[in-house]
């Protein structure tokens, strides 16, 4: 499926000169536009949200299936322009008898032509994708498309790419590498290879997924790297003091800010034992973790454990909306995280103006977080070296309200959506370009 050939090359056109082009595009929705169904879409849905208003701006015309959307939720998408179209993947047994028995039988077909990969998987995953085959092959079939983008390459709907056997060009946004990194079963490791293989071309948000799907298979020379979003109008430098107001905190503590969810990867206990380590020093400081998740328990039980449990506050999910304000009111932002693609929560916390601690990838740079100048860099899983850079910070306030201004500017310079969506739209435009020339 793939096309061969140089490079396409980005320019920058004027957007109201150029011609209209239609996306097919595959990924999760956020929560309040009706995500759900088990999987609230996380930063995926959070880009996808930000990005479809950009495209249309670029003369993009994209229609979405949500697949983290039950069918039978029945959400009301909102309406963003006659250039975005929503639509709910089907789940029930029901709706998916609708999309035909022919269908099923000739998807089917396609899939004992490849034996080598189907076979070796569980039956009943396998019928799974065939379910989910057949809900990607009605969407195609429905409408009229240049280009298929599918967010997330290792997700069931990209390995069911490989009975569908589309004739678009197929983009892929690659945002995390969680499953590449993690231990898998060989079977779903032999189908992501075999869809790295097949993609025309991948967007990676960051340096570090890019480095990480070359090791998989991806094809280097068919990689642009185009970082998440934020939105620079909602994440804004506002006053500290009015948003602990507003937030009810203590105005004269030092406070440390996690937001995501609570699970073993995010590496929330050893931000813990750190601030264990700090609040020794100095007892104003207090931990905010926002978000939930199966290791909330064991977290809490740590916190009594360390006797620091009335300095860490549990503040839960938080509405999308009040983000900004926990932003604002915090003096640093830590995510402690084993392996981020590129994490929302960073670009926010710096687009607030706030300094940023993490976990410094396994190629050693990091996209957003510049080691003195943005935030601070420390290895996964080290408390010292945490618990290190945390002191720096607490000890040195003109330097965090230097490093927060920095981050502010990275974030206007270098991750809008208006950048992030232009960007893409040049993928899409150079990616046919090069499809026509070869053709020709």
């Amino acid at each position: 499926m793939r096309t061969t050939g140089s490079r396409p090359k980005c320019i920058t056109p004027d957007p109201s000169q150029l011609p209209q082009m239609r996306v097919a595009m595959i990924g999760p929705v956020p929560v309040q536009w009706g995500g759900g169904a088990g999987w609230r879409g996380g930063g995926v849905a959070s880009h996808i949200q930000g990005l479809l208003p950009q495209l249309s701006r670029n003369k993009v015309h994209t229609h979405l299936l949500a697949d983290n959307t039950a069918a039978a939720q029945r959400p009301e998408f909102p309406d963003l322009g006659p250039d975005v179209e929503i639509e709910a993947i089907k789940r029930s047994i029901s709706e998916g008898l609708k999309l035909g028995l022919g269908r099923i039988i000739r998807l089917s077909g396609r899939m004992l032509k490849e034996p080598d990969l189907w076979l070796a998987a569980p039956l009943g995953q396998t019928i799974r994708y065939l379910g989910q085959a057949a809900n990607f092959d009605q969407f195609l079939s429905s409408q009229s498309a240049d280009i298929l983008h599918i967010h997330q390459a290792q997700n069931r709907q990209f390995l069911c790419q490989q009975i569908v056997h589309t004739h678009l060009p197929v983009v892929v946004t690659a945002h995390s590498v969680n499953v590449l990194l993690q231990p898998h079963p060989a079977w779903l490791g032999q189908m992501i290879r075999a869809n790295y293989r097949r993609a025309d071309w991948f967007i990676a948000v960051s340096n570090f997924v890019k480095e990480k799907i070359i090791s998989y298979g991806a094809d280097p020379a068919h990689i642009t790297v185009i970082n998440n979003g934020v939105n620079i109008h909602s994440f804004t430098c506002g006053s500290k003091i009015a948003a602990r107001d507003k937030l009810d905190l203590e105005k004269e503590s030092f406070i440390v800010l996690f937001s995501g969810n609570l699970i073993a990867r995010k590496g929330v206990g050893v931000l813990i034992q750190a601030f264990r380590q700090l609040i020794a020093e100095h007892p104003a400081a207090r931990l905010i973790l926002l978000g939930d998740g199966p290791e909330r328990e064991q977290l809490q039980n740590l916190t009594q454990e360390l006797g620091i449990a009335r300095d860490v506050d549990f503040a839960g999910y938080t509405p999308f909306a009040e983000m900004p304000l926990w932003y604002q009111a915090c003096d640093v932002f830590v995510m402690p995280s084993w392996a981020e693609g590129l994490s929302m929560s960073i670009l926010e916390a710096m687009s607030c103006g706030k300094p940023v601690i993490t976990t410094t990838p396994d190629l050693g740079t990091h996209d957003a977080v510049i080691p003195g100048k943005t935030g601070l860099l420390v290895e996964y899983g080290n408390v010292a070296q945490l618990t290190k850079a945390l002191e720096q910070l607490i000890n040195q306030p003109e330097f965090v309200q230097k490093m927060g201004k920095t981050a502010r500017c990275m974030v206007e310079q270098s991750f809008t959506w208006e950048l992030i969506g232009r960007k893409t739209a040049q993928v899409y435009r150079a990616l046919l370009q090069r499809r026509r020339t070869l053709s020709e």
